[in-house]
């Protein structure tokens, strides 16, 4: 139960969170019912927050934000039904019945084919409601945080993005990793897991955690493959953390701040993440980093499924089924957006067809110190107001 502390978020992912939580409330439905009490459990701080954080870790389009090791796909569950009649909280089911919907239009038997489904019968209930917060955000060892501009709207923009340590359970070097939807489409992913039975085939170590483990060396799990930075080609520290520092859901402003220095410990003297979803429907995503004593190459990437466009040295257009979103880097940097290639690196990786990281690098000089932002823009968005680019420290207080 400790692993919700102090906010709900489930550190291994949406994926496991399905797995541990279903057998958790398994256990506490089973309590109840056979000794009349399941002791108070229910009442943990964090456990009794978690159905939100699995509420707001499916974008508009039905996806995961599928950190570390889970599947993209939203999946049905019959336990936030549990959550929502035993917290009072009818609208923790508002994506369950939209997924109900789906699988009934279609015709599918995905409902019935999970493990969980005869708890449909037992929890499942009439109650929904559209919820009404756009921001969550939990902390822990593997923070995340969480935006959206509308709950009713498919073309909602969606922003998620994590903090944490590549040390936990199921981990990977994915710390200031994000994904994005607008306009119906996920813009920017997350690759997703190596098949465990592949790899384990190989005779490789996919479970160590040391800073040189061979679990490093596959390319879906390290750094080069993620939405972050790398620095001098370098992997993330596996014993690094990188908390939330500010947090924000007001809606002029929702906002989040990582300190991820401890992750680049030995590579940049300090490093900083701010991310925000504006009101104009854009996304903003700012690094402030400072190189140690020596010369530095920062790669700033982000994996995409679109067709890339550069523009020029700062601009880019996305293309996707037939849709287009701009991304714009601010910088007073001399920088080069361009393409890198997602082809596998080694026989044990598996290939990641249709997609690349479109990003750009920062050469810096001794204890140089860089503030870079890269706006993304939807096609919908209002993007005529000025951007403020303030230091991601002074968004706001510190949490």
């Amino acid at each position: 139960m400790k692993l919700y502390e102090p906010d709900g978020a489930y550190p291994e992912g949406p994926g496991y969170w399905v797995y541990g939580t279903s057998y958790n409330v398994i256990l506490l439905a089973a309590l109840e019912s056979v000794l009349g009490t399941h002791f108070n459990l229910s009442q943990a701080s964090g456990f009794a927050r978690t159905a939100a954080y699995y509420l707001h870790i499916i974008g508009p389009t039905g996806l995961y934000f599928n950190y570390p090791d889970s599947g993209s796909k939203g999946n049905f569950s019959p336990t936030m039904f549990w959550f929502a009649q035993k917290y009072d909280q009818p609208s923790l089911t508002w994506y369950q019945y939209q997924l109900w919907k789906d699988s009934s239009a279609q015709n599918s038997s995905t409902l019935v084919q999970s493990r969980f489904s005869p708890l449909n019968l037992l929890w499942c209930g009439s109650k929904q409601a559209i919820p009404k917060d756009l921001s969550w955000m939990g902390r822990g060892s593997n923070p995340v945080a969480m935006f959206r501009s509308s709950w009713t709207d498919p073309d909602a923009v969606y922003l998620a993005i994590k903090g944490g340590s590549p040390s936990v359970s199921h981990g990977h070097m994915d710390v200031g990793s994000f994904v994005l939807d607008a306009e119906g489409l996920r813009w920017v992913i997350d690759l997703g897991p190596e098949s465990y039975h592949k790899i384990e085939s190989l005779g490789m170590d996919l479970w160590g955690r040391s800073q040189d483990a061979e679990r490093w060396r596959i390319f879906r799990y390290n750094n080069l493959s993620h939405s972050s930075l790398v620095v001098n080609g370098q992997h993330q520290r596996v014993d690094g953390n990188a908390p939330i520092v500010r947090y924000s859901d007001e809606k002029s402003f929702p906002h989040v701040v990582f300190y991820m220095s401890d992750v680049y410990e030995g590579q940049l003297a300090k490093a900083l993440r701010g991310a925000a979803l504006l009101p104009t429907g854009q996304v903003i995503i700012q690094d402030e980093f400072k190189a140690a004593n020596q010369s530095t190459t920062v790669r700033w990437a982000m994996v995409t499924p679109a067709e890339v466009s550069i523009e020029s040295n700062k601009s880019a257009l996305l293309q996707k089924e037939g849709k287009t979103i701009h991304l714009t880097v601010l910088t007073d940097e001399e920088i080069q957006l361009r393409t890198y290639s997602t082809e596998p690196k080694a026989d044990y990786d598996a290939p990641n067809p249709g997609t690349r990281l479109i990003g750009f690098e920062v050469s810096l000089s001794s204890r140089q110190a860089v503030r870079t932002a890269v706006l993304i823009s939807p096609s919908r968005a209002n993007a005529k107001s000025p951007i403020d680019l303030r230091p991601v420290l002074q968004w706001s207080k510190q949490r």
